[in-house]
């Protein structure tokens, strides 16, 4: 045994050949004595842990707003504006909490084949989900209170909250709780994470599938920018899907 070494093995634990004293490796495989430890981000736990406590967070105002005596239909923009400012709240102050890289949660250059992909759902997407399945009544469960603010008539005000959502919704699934998910636990539970806490978030069916796409989309691409540009067109699309059935 050399001087600076308290223990060595007796035998390789790879092949089983006796341990040859002082020896970094074992001359008949190449196993090491100490392997590397891998690097590991040390904000990683912190960041996650910061991360879904704001996804719990905004998951009690979205079904505080869901479940509160009042919420009917008559106040579906007030739902929208309660959950668009927890939304903002927490994107606008993710710069103070967040404990990583925006830059990298929020990264916009992706290949170009997942731009066109993006494209082509938010575009496609509602026009199949709306006239393919022969909806010409959206309202109620189906779109949500989206839906139900559209036919209240509050018109741009109602349109312009469900895109600002939309975007800020993206900006936080698939960016930050993705990243945060990522960086301790991989791409594969980064995904499942954000899908399924966006589940809870949304009784949409709709959003449900722009959702999962999305997520999809951003966990193949490796960056942001495609689901919030697919998600924000699908809004739009859908908003002029549900005006030309209301007609």
């Amino acid at each position: 045994m050399s001087g600076y070494r308290r223990l060595e093995p007796g035998f390789c634990r790879s092949c089983g050949q006796p341990w040859t004293p002082g020896a970094d490796a074992c001359p008949s495989c190449h196993e090491v004595l100490f392997r590397t430890a891998p690097h590991t981000d040390p904000h990683a736990l912190a960041c996650l842990r910061r991360v879904l406590i704001a996804a719990f967070a905004l998951l009690a105002v979205r079904w505080a707003v869901l479940l509160a005596p009042g919420i009917v239909h008559a106040t579906a923009l007030q739902g929208l504006l309660a959950l668009g400012a927890a939304m903002a709240a927490a994107v606008v102050t993710a710069r103070w909490w967040f404990s990583g890289k925006l830059g990298a949660a929020l990264r916009m250059t992706a290949p170009p084949w997942a731009w066109v992909a993006a494209l082509g759902l938010g575009a496609g997407v509602p026009v199949a989900f709306a006239y393919g399945l022969g909806i010409t009544n959206i309202g109620g469960f189906v779109g949500g209170p989206a839906a139900i603010a559209y036919y209240e008539g509050h018109g741009l005000a109602a349109v312009g909250l469900i895109i600002a959502l939309s975007a800020f919704e993206e900006i936080f699934f698939r960016g930050l709780l993705f990243d945060g998910v990522e960086r301790m636990a991989g791409r594969a539970s980064a995904a499942m994470a954000s899908m399924v806490v966006f589940a809870f978030f949304t009784i949409d069916p709709f959003l449900l599938l722009v959702g999962g796409l999305a997520t999809g989309l951003r966990a193949w691409s490796g960056a942001f920018g495609p689901a919030l540009v697919l998600r924000v067109l699908g809004a739009v699309t859908w908003l002029a899907c549900l005006h030309q059935i209301s007609g």
